[in-house]
């Protein structure tokens, strides 16, 4: 399998390529969250549009969708966990 340097997408599908076609790896793992983007996000689109180019040309190759914590990214760069808390306040205040 390979790993994806993402969410650094063209290095991601160098990388990619590279396993693939010189390695002989059998597949890509992805995780559910790379910096507060998700799988589904179109900074993606490069990844997704190198892989589905190689499955219409027999490409048979298996993704692996890892999960991670889920974060989101605040405005000043920082990053959080997403996932409930006790107190909704003291999750995103330093005060």
């Amino acid at each position: 399998m390979a790993v994806t340097p993402l969410p650094f997408v063209e290095e991601a599908v160098t990388e990619v390529k590279y396993a693939l076609e010189e390695l002989g790896a059998v597949g890509v793992g992805v995780l559910t969250n790379h910096e507060g983007l998700y799988p589904g996000d179109d900074g993606f689109d490069g990844l997704w549009s190198y892989l589905q180019a190689k499955a219409e040309t027999g490409g048979r190759e298996v993704i692996l969708v890892h999960p991670t914590e889920p974060v989101i990214k605040l405005d000043d760069g920082r990053f959080v966990n997403s996932r409930p808390c006790k107190s909704f306040q003291s999750c995103f205040c330093t005060t």
